[in-house]
């Protein structure tokens, strides 16, 4: 008998992702095209925009515009992105379905870069997004670790730093009542090896599981 999944979650995120990174301009009309052909081809959760600062990531200057534009599909979860509580209400104006998510860095340098906040800074961010969710009855839906494999700034991330940042979002959850849903473990910037994916997915799940804290995991 197969030990395979009988399901594969698939959580597109290519127009976010792809339309920040490119140079650009990109045309508004473009973005929302892929977008629906995304959905029309049969996936069922698309990352469609991040609402960042603009000045820092200005392919996403338009990011409420496309929000806007998308021809839904029934069936199909259209989302954003966002780093902070500012940019979770910015998409709150918007069509997107939200959904409540807490995020720390395995990398401290990878933090301050992205987030302009060292760890424990981010952590106290966590806490406003969650009090904010909590008090606005938005369910938190899942947790995430980015460069959880390796970070261009710091190089290698011991398996040890990932733990240790989940353990923290989940001690934060807790401050709440809450469980996480979900746990995503990123590789942000393609540091990851089979090796290093073995020794991280093989460390974190029993221990933090064991707690009960923690629903599902994934990878």
């Amino acid at each position: 008998m197969s030990d395979l999944p009988r399901r594969v979650h698939l959580h597109e995120e290519g127009p976010r992702e792809g339309f920040q990174m490119e140079a650009g301009p990109i045309a508004t009309a473009d973005k929302v095209r892929l977008i629906e052909a995304l959905a029309e081809a049969g996936l069922e959760d698309v990352q469609c925009v991040s609402f960042v600062d603009p000045t820092r990531v200005p392919g996403m200057a338009d990011a409420e515009i496309v929000a806007q534009s998308i021809r839904r599909r029934e069936g199909v979860r259209y989302t954003g992105l966002w780093l902070n509580l500012r940019g979770m209400q910015r998409a709150m104006r918007t069509p997107l379905d939200i959904e409540g998510a807490v995020r720390i860095s395995a990398s401290e340098a990878f933090s301050v870069r992205n987030n302009g906040k060292g760890t424990a800074a981010l952590l106290d961010e966590q806490r406003a997004t969650l009090t904010f969710c909590v008090e606005h009855g938005i369910p938190v839906t899942s947790g995430m670790v980015t460069t959880a494999f390796g970070c261009n700034l710091e190089g290698a991330i011991s398996v040890a730093t990932v733990v240790e940042r989940v353990a923290q979002l989940l001690d934060v959850m807790a401050e709440f009542g809450l469980r996480l849903p979900v746990l995503r473990l990123a590789d942000t910037v393609g540091w990851a090896h089979l090796n290093a994916i073995a020794a991280v997915v093989g460390a974190v799940p029993g221990k933090l599981m064991r707690a009960g804290t923690l629903e599902r995991f994934r990878h």
